[in-house]
């Protein structure tokens, strides 16, 4: 059985250090949200948290003070990464309100947290922890299902509501059994579980994630015709469609700046009034729209 654990969780490292790099190079190329880089990287850093004690195997007193403050406090920042990470992904008028609002919660919960471990209240601190996240993965997939997804992730949009449905019935029933034995809930019950929980719903996001995202990098590579015609009607001049054309094709700025012997500061500015022209907010939203009117 530790050697199953052992495993699950090498083979969630390897996924989630996978997912971070190419979300990161999609992130370069204009074709990710960096509220999505954040989301894996805490994430990855809960993951390691709950498990790095059964890794060291040690019995150490003040490493098992500071892991259970670690992962109390990362799990409040995953859980503000989570509704964060979705508002950007979907159409909502009001993104920065709904996000100000998560925000300023999970800080009133980070600051609890530091104050009842300064107290050793770890049960307490424990219930708070548990229900902020409950709550938030509750509100975030009822927000998921009746909002409209961005262009970004259309592609994926049925595969996104139905890792929804999983993770929320994990959640669920993770939060039942702890509702359950909370008086027999210990950071050593969720050393021993928690963090294998947690690389389960890592291997199951990573795998339905990168494909998408290495769909998106090959989507760019691809020679995109464009029509001047209906590129004029949204006021593109010459100089932006010469921009846009590369980078549709998936040049970076700095190749563009070189192809056309402008500065980086410019190619930015025209990129930037691109983008602002065609009411898009990134590359891959830029390259459908070039697709449904060529």
């Amino acid at each position: 059985m530790e050697i199953l654990k052992i495993i699950f969780l090498i083979l969630a490292y390897s996924l989630g250090i996978a997912t971070l790099i190419v979300q990161v190079i999609c992130y370069l190329k204009d074709l990710e949200y960096k509220e999505t880089i954040f989301f894996t990287i805490v994430f990855l850093l809960l993951i390691i948290a709950s498990t790095i004690q059964g890794l060291v195997k040690t019995a150490n007193s003040l490493l098992f003070d500071i892991q259970e403050l670690a992962i109390n406090i990362l799990t409040v920042v995953f859980a503000i990464s989570i509704p964060i990470n979705i508002h950007k992904e979907r159409v909502d008028t009001f993104r920065k309100t709904r996000n100000g609002v998560v925000i300023t919660i999970g800080t009133i919960i980070i600051t609890l947290v530091i104050l009842l471990h300064s107290l050793n209240q770890s049960v307490l601190t424990i219930w708070f922890v548990s229900v902020h996240l409950f709550l938030s993965v509750i509100y975030s997939m009822f927000y998921l299902l009746f909002t409209k997804p961005g262009t970004l992730i259309q592609f994926r949009e049925k595969s996104e509501r139905l890792l929804a449905f999983i993770v929320l019935i994990i959640m669920i029933v993770s939060f039942v059994l702890f509702v359950v034995n909370y008086e027999k809930f210990t950071l050593k019950l969720l050393q021993q579980n928690g963090g294998i929980i947690l690389a389960i719903i890592c291997i199951i996001l990573s795998v339905s994630k990168i494909p998408g995202d290495i769909k998106k990098l090959v989507q760019t590579e691809k020679t995109i015709s464009t029509d001047e015609n209906q590129l004029e009607k949204f006021g593109i001049t010459q100089r932006e469609q010469e921009v846009l054309h590369l980078l549709v094709t998936g040049k970076t700025y700095k190749e563009i700046a070189t192809e056309l012997f402008i500065s980086l500061p410019t190619v930015k500015t025209h990129v930037s009034n691109i983008y602002s022209k065609a009411k898009v907010r990134n590359r891959l939203e830029l390259s459908n729209l070039i697709n449904n009117i060529s």
